[in-house]
């Protein structure tokens, strides 16, 4: 493995084990038994090994996306979840210590709102499909459609500040079942249905 990339495994370690603010690059150079001076010839400063952490995480999160227009359902859905949330896990300090990031690197957090704002649409999508699959409530209004959206957003990028109160979990299971069982509410009876031998499946694993 090349210097830069053992560089920046050991920086996302290390902000996921410590925290940004209390990682230097002092501390990382230490981890890898370089020298800073070595370090500094591949990231000047610590904001940009974050940055490129970053876009590290956003590529893998493109990888990932489970969100697609065309023939999907719930189980797509609940896999998705979990391919995300494992690689939000990879990159927890993101989350973790977001203002943090935001405060130091403002692109990332224009970057994060606008990723916010693509992957509702691409919600309002998967919504739309399943409804003409007869699997979500096509009685549910534009504004309860939001209100969902709203709260399913609020719940992935919120959770990993939450895994504190849950510490004897698996952290990536639980939440994903948790995020997965937002769902049920808006889904017709065809979709309860899938939902309930899903979810049956998954907890008997």
């Amino acid at each position: 493995m090349k210097t830069r990339d053992k560089i920046l495994n050991a920086a996302k370690l290390l902000f996921n084990e410590g925290g940004v603010e209390n990682v230097t690059t002092r501390h990382i150079a230490s981890h890898l038994k370089i020298s800073q001076g070595n370090l500094h010839y591949h990231f000047p400063n610590k904001n940009e090994l974050i940055e490129y952490l970053y876009e590290d995480f956003k590529k893998g999160l493109a990888s990932l996306a489970g969100y697609q227009s065309g023939a999907f359902g719930l189980q797509e859905i609940y896999a998705s979840l979990r391919r995300n949330f494992g690689w939000m896990y990879d990159y927890k300090f993101l989350f973790v210590d977001r203002e943090i990031v935001w405060r130091r690197i403002p692109i990332i957090k224009r970057e994060t709102q606008a990723l916010i704002i693509i992957k509702s649409r691409q919600l309002k999508e998967a919504i739309r499909v399943l409804q003409l699959n007869n699997v979500f409530r096509s009685d549910i209004n534009d504004n309860q459609i939001q209100s969902f959206i709203n709260a399913y957003q609020i719940m992935i990028n919120s959770w990993l500040s939450a895994a504190y109160l849950f510490p004897n979990a698996n952290v990536i299971d639980f939440f994903s079942l948790e995020a997965f069982n937002l769902w049920y509410p808006y889904l017709t009876e065809v979709g309860q249905s899938e939902f309930d031998r899903l979810k049956s499946g998954v907890i008997s694993h």
